[in-house]
């Protein structure tokens, strides 16, 4: 007897482990937090070049580098609208504007030397791999999209895949509006440095290395572990997803009443939330979202290399040589960026291991 309730307390300890684990993984150290000089409505992304870092932020639109506890203007951005996405190309920077649909393209010194026009209807996740230009194209009539490299005026086709069919909210009093089912799982892709792409299809159990032309040279295998879904979660996707207003209006806090007691939600996250590469090689995995601490898993050919856990409402937006930007606000609500220092491949409690 005592043997069987050995034999399925394992088991339930192994089912804990593998299905559910709590968000346990130390939070990594904070190096500085970085503030804006001027005000700025919203950090919408950053990259590392080397180990300098460029921030991209709106309200007004600006491009702003790194100096010290600093965040200092950058660069000729009269031009931009509403900067989404950057990508660094040699000692190049490339903006995405999805006010415009268009890509800005700023030299070293700041300089903006050539903006382009973006193919498709809706064109967003910029990135670079090697010498190559890279773009998610959206099409949002038969729910699909398509990983799009970009080379002079050539705009070829690396791989297409479905979007989640999207959910139609309704409620009185406001607009009508539709959204991706909650917590659905989503194709993700990652510009390799190196040249490639990691690329998820958004259900297979590892995420496929793609070359230049997108044909496949290997794999990279998925953690096992799923996390739950909160009550935390739940509201911050309804508050993410839904506007929080329209032409300064709250005109959709009906919809988002209604859409948190009709809406289903699942009872894990899927394995993959977002991807960013690291230029240490293999790539980063979001498993959680921020209300609880995100949980990133860094993961190569090998396995996991590395998993952390950010505190309460920090958001992961660049991976650098030896750190981590991550967007947030501090006590006054300002938007922030804070550099927490990367957990090195077998530390932080994340012993190397295949999966």
């Amino acid at each position: 007897m005592k043997r069987v309730h050995l034999a399925t307390a394992v088991l339930l300890a192994i089912a804990r482990i593998t299905a559910a684990p709590a968000r346990a993984q130390a939070p990594p150290e904070r190096i500085t937090v970085l503030v804006a000089d001027g005000p700025v409505g919203k950090v919408t992304g950053a990259e590392f070049h080397g180990t300098t870092l460029f921030v991209l932020a709106a309200e007004p639109a600006g491009i702003y580098r790194a100096e010290g506890t600093r965040l200092r203007r950058w660069g000729a951005t009269t031009t931009l609208q509403s900067p989404a996405d950057v990508a660094v190309a040699g000692e190049r920077l490339l903006v995405r504007d999805a006010g415009r649909q268009s890509l800005a393209t700023f030299g070293a010194d700041g300089r903006l030397l050539a903006t382009r026009p973006l193919p498709g209807p809706i064109a967003s996740w910029v990135g670079m791999s090697g010498g190559d230009t890279l773009v998610t194209l959206l099409a949002f009539r038969n729910d699909s999209a398509a990983l799009v490299r970009l080379r002079g005026a050539a705009a070829d086709t690396l791989r297409r895949f479905a979007m989640p069919h999207p959910v139609r909210l309704m409620a009185r009093g406001s607009p009508t509006y539709s959204v991706a089912p909650p917590f659905s799982p989503t194709p993700a892709w990652a510009a390799l440095p190196g040249g490639g792409v990691a690329f998820w299809d958004g259900g297979s159990g590892a995420i496929a290395r793609l070359d230049a032309r997108g044909r496949p040279r290997g794999s990279v295998p998925l953690p096992r572990e799923r996390y739950p879904v909160g009550a935390a979660d739940r509201e911050w996707w309804l508050n993410d997803a839904i506007p929080q207003e329209f032409m300064g209006r709250r005109v959709f806090e009906p919809l988002r009443a209604r859409a948190r007691t009709e809406l289903s939600f699942p009872s894990t996250f899927p394995v993959v939330l977002a991807l960013l590469a690291d230029p240490a090689g293999g790539v980063w995995i979001r498993r959680t979202p921020p209300p609880g601490g995100e949980v990133w898993a860094w993961v190569d050919e090998d396995g996991t290399r590395a998993r952390l856990r950010l505190p309460p409402g920090r958001e992961l937006i660049a991976i650098g040589p030896a750190a981590l930007a991550a967007r947030s606000r501090d006590a006054a609500g300002r938007p922030v960026v804070e550099l927490y220092r990367k957990p090195a491949p077998g530390r932080s409690g994340a012993p190397r291991s295949r999966p």
